[in-house]
């Protein structure tokens, strides 16, 4: 008997627990439609605002906020149009990683390319954050 009660305390234990941690999630399909400049996507940011940054193999960065996207590209500053990897520094800084360089998020509607003293662009292929936030 005592077998049973605590077979049975566990299942009512792992039924609440389930019911109290279940969370819902909603997905939705971008595509060109939805303003995206392909519908290949290679990465996928979400930034401290909840902006979702999604880097194509040739179409640069898109922008999405939810409701509409805004794209970036080499004409407004990104250092090639192929986003290998995206992140956010502790600054709120975003910094795109690319095939021809690193760029860096100024706000507004604007990126700009970091530039080593040589002038020389590199294929950046990762980027990654330290435990001190740089």
């Amino acid at each position: 008997m005592p077998w049973l009660l605590r077979t049975s305390c566990l299942w009512i234990f792992l039924l609440i627990y389930s019911a109290v941690s279940a969370q819902q999630f909603s997905i939705k399909k971008l595509t060109v439609r939805d303003g995206l400049t392909q519908n290949a996507s290679h990465k996928v940011y979400k930034d401290h605002r909840g902006v979702i940054w999604i880097g194509s193999y040739e179409g640069g960065l898109s922008e999405y906020n939810g409701r509409r996207s805004h794209q970036y590209t080499v004409r407004e500053g990104l250092s090639s149009n192929f986003v290998r990897q995206i992140l956010e520094d502790r600054n709120g800084t975003l910094w795109a990683a690319t095939s021809n360089g690193l760029s860096y998020w100024l706000g507004g509607k604007k990126f700009a390319l970091l530039r080593r003293r040589d002038s020389v662009a590199y294929d950046i292929r990762s980027i990654a954050v330290d435990s001190s936030g740089w």
